[in-house]
Formats: C-alpha cells, sequence, structure tokens
C-alpha cells in the first residue's frame, strides 16, 4: 500500500488503513549505556514443562493440577 500511495482500503467486510510507526528506542551497543539507564531485574519463574511432566508420571505435587484447554478451531 505505501509504495503505491495508499494510506485506505474501504470493504464491506474490512477496512485497512496505514498508521504511522511509534517511536523505539533501538540500542545498537548496550555495553556502552550508561549504568544510570540500567535496572537490575531478579525474576523467579515456574517450570510447568518440569512440573507437567512429574505430574503425568503419577506424581502429587501441592497447589497443582493439569486441566484441559477448551477446545479451538484452525482455520489456515
Amino acid at each position: 500500500m505505501e509504495a503505491s500511495g495508499i494510506t485506505k482500503i474501504e470493504c464491506p467486510l474490512f477496512t485497512a488503513s496505514l498508521r504511522k510507526g511509534i517511536e523505539v528506542v533501538d540500542i545498537q551497543d548496550a555495553d556502552a549505556i550508561p549504568d544510570e539507564y540500567i535496572e537490575m531485574q531478579v525474576t523467579e519463574k515456574v517450570d510447568k514443562a518440569a512440573l507437567k511432566r512429574d505430574i503425568k508420571a503419577g506424581k502429587e505435587i501441592n497447589g497443582v493440577s493439569l486441566k484441559r484447554n477448551p477446545t479451538t478451531i484452525t482455520i489456515k
């Protein structure tokens, strides 16, 4: 659309339009950034794959159970 100069296409089923992109910070060299712009983050993450594996193997783990998500449809 951009190459042909079209900014908006309207049809009965949809409307497609171009929108100017937002400004983002592009970091080329993270090591060159001053320390005042660096924040330290420490996070814990649950290993869901290990939990699932162990539960399926018959291990009982407090506070955890398996459930099945709702059925979905795939259209290609």
